[in-house]
C-alpha cells in the first residue's frame, strides 16, 4: 500500500487587496513505504512549503493528502493526533531546531512527553539513551546543551527526537545543506541506515543534487511550485526530459576537472517569475529557447516518458495535443 500520496494539491497565501498567490500549485505524488523521493527545485519553488503541508505545519489549500488510503480530512481529532506522530520533519539548521535552554536528552525525550505522558520516568531515560545510541551519539552528549556540541551532532539530536516516535514518514527540509561536506555524508548515511531498519519513508527535500542522487530512490523537479518532471532517480539524472531539469544537472559539481571544463553549462535566462504574476500557459516559458506558441496558450499536462517517470512539457505531448505545427 501507498504510504503517502498527494492528489492536486496547492498552498495560497492571501495578498493585501488583491487575489492570493499560490506557493504549491496541484501537486501530485506518492511514497511508498521505505522508499525516498527527493523534491528539487530552485529557491522559492516552493519546496519548503510542499514539505510542510505535509507535515500540517502549514495549511493546505486545497487537494487531497491521503495516508495509507485514508483521506487525512476525514480524520477525527484522534486520529489527526496519532498522525503527528507518524509523520515528522527536521530542519535545515540544526542548531535553530533545537531549544537553547533544553538539554539534549530534555529536547529527544520532549515527544514522549506530549504522546506518552504516562511513560515512568525511568523508561522514558532508558528510550532516549537508546535513540542517543541509534544516532550514534555518545552517551555524555546528553547532558550538555545544544551550543556546546558540534552542527552534524545537533543534527543528530534532532533526529533522535523525530525518530523517538517510531515515525513511518520523515520530512527532511535542507537537513545537510548548513553542514561540512564530510558530515553531511555521515547524516545521509545515519538516514538511510534507519530506513533499512525501520522502514522508513523519506521526503528529501533538498537543492543539493549530487546528495539526491546518492539517498533518493525517486525525484520530483519543481519550478513556481508546480511539478514539471518526477520520475525514478537515475531516469531524470541520466535522461532528463525537461529544460528546466537539465539546466539543474548542468550545474552539478562533478570531481572530474577535465570532464567538467568539457562539459556544457546550461544558462537560465532571466529571474524565475513572480509567483503573485505567473506566465499564462507554461510556466516555464519565459525562460525556455524552445518556446512555442502554445507554450503561452496552455499549461502542460503531466505525460508518461517511461516507467514512472513523467514531464510537464509540450515537446513530450501527444501530437494529437500539440499540434505539428506547434512542433516544427
Amino acid at each position: 500500500m501507498t504510504l503517502l500520496t498527494l492528489q492536486d494539491v496547492s498552498v495560497r497565501y492571501p495578498l493585501a487587496g488583491r487575489a492570493s498567490f499560490a506557493a504549491v500549485d496541484r501537486v501530485s505524488l506518492e511514497l511508498a513505504p521505505g522508499e525516498t523521493l527527493a523534491i528539487v527545485g530552485e529557491s522559492g519553488c516552493g519546496k519548503s512549503t510542499l514539505g510542510r503541508a505535509i507535515v500540517g505545519l502549514t495549511p493546505r489549500s486545497s487537494g487531497i493528502m491521503t495516508w495509507r488510503g485514508r483521506d487525512v480530512s476525514s480524520f477525527d481529532r484522534a486520529a489527526r493526533h496519532a498522525l503527528k506522530r507518524r509523520i515528522q520533519i527536521i530542519f535545515q539548521d540544526p542548531l535553530a531546531s533545537l531549544d537553547p535552554r533544553m538539554t539534549v536528552a530534555e529536547a529527544v525525550a520532549e515527544p514522549l512527553d506530549i504522546f506518552e505522558p504516562m511513560m515512568s520516568r525511568a523508561a522514558r531515560g532508558r528510550r532516549v539513551t537508546e535513540m542517543l545510541d541509534q544516532v550514534e551519539l555518545p552517551a555524555a552528549t546528553a547532558d550538555r546543551l545544544p551550543h556546546a556540541i558540534s552542527g552534524g551532532q545537533c543534527q543528530r539530536v534532532a533526529i533522535a527526537r523525530a525518530m523517538i516516535l517510531g515515525p513511518e514518514l520523515l520530512v527532511c527540509d535542507e537537513a545537510v545543506s548548513a553542514l561540512d561536506v564530510s558530515v553531511q555524508a555521515q547524516i545521509v548515511n545515519l538516514l538511510q541506515r534507519l530506513q533499512r531498519e525501520t522502514d522508513l519513508g523519506l521526503i528529501f527535500i533538498s537543492h543539493g543534487l549530487s546528495v539526491v542522487r546518492h539517498l533518493s530512490h525517486r525525484v520530483a523537479v519543481l519550478y513556481l511550485g508546480r511539478v514539471v518532471e518526477t520520475g525514478p532517480i537515475e531516469t531524470v539524472f541520466t535522461r532528463p526530459a525537461h529544460p528546466y531539469t537539465r539546466a539543474l544537472l548542468s550545474a552539478v559539481e562533478i570531481p572530474d576537472p577535465i570532464a567538467a571544463r568539457a562539459r556544457q553549462r546550461i544558462i537560465l535566462a532571466g529571474d524565475p517569475p513572480s509567483p503573485v504574476n505567473p506566465p499564462s500557459g507554461c510556466v516555464f516559458r519565459t525562460r525556455c529557447k524552445g518556446a512555442m506558441a502554445i507554450c503561452a496558450e496552455r499549461a502542460p499536462a503531466l505525460t508518461s516518458t517511461g516507467p514512472g517517470a513523467q514531464v510537464a512539457c509540450h515537446q513530450h505531448q501527444p501530437s494529437s495535443q500539440t499540434g505539428a505545427s506547434d512542433l516544427f
